[in-house]
């Protein structure tokens, strides 16, 4: 199961043999080098986090937000995270460690503007993915 704790900019993930049985912290998600992603300036805020496995068995992480263009929280939070949309990332096959970089999956109401997305925004995503086989 990957989770945001209220009031954390980190995804966290806890594993158990079954979805209705006692799960065990098994990390957080992480850069190469250690640091929590979510940590550093720049960085997506992490809200809502979704896993899909693909065909290829690569695994992808998406989470994030967007605040509409006028709300208080936007320009408080401008400059220090990715607040417009879902973005993805590649996780490496212990499911904690990043192997890419951030991409922009959906766009929040800013960056659609001009695209076909407009209209359109994205405000969170839906806490599930597909993974071996299953919905989580």
């Amino acid at each position: 199961m990957f989770y945001c704790l209220h009031r954390s900019l980190t995804v966290s993930v806890a594993v158990c043999d079954e979805p209705a049985g006692e799960y065990q912290f098994y990390g957080h998600i992480r850069y190469v080098d250690g640091i929590l992603y979510g940590q550093k300036q720049g960085d997506v805020f992490n809200f809502d986090p979704g896993v899909l496995k693909d065909d290829d068995g690569r695994i992808y992480l998406y989470t994030g937000l967007s605040y509409l263009k006028d709300a208080p929280m936007r320009k408080y939070l401008a400059g220090m995270f990715q607040i417009d949309g879902s973005y993805c990332v590649e996780l490496d096959k212990d499911m904690l460690t990043l192997k890419s970089d951030p991409v922009l999956a959906v766009p929040g109401e800013v960056l659609s503007e001009g695209t076909d997305f407009e209209g359109y925004r994205f405000l969170r995503q839906a806490a599930c993915g597909i993974l071996m086989g299953g919905i989580i």
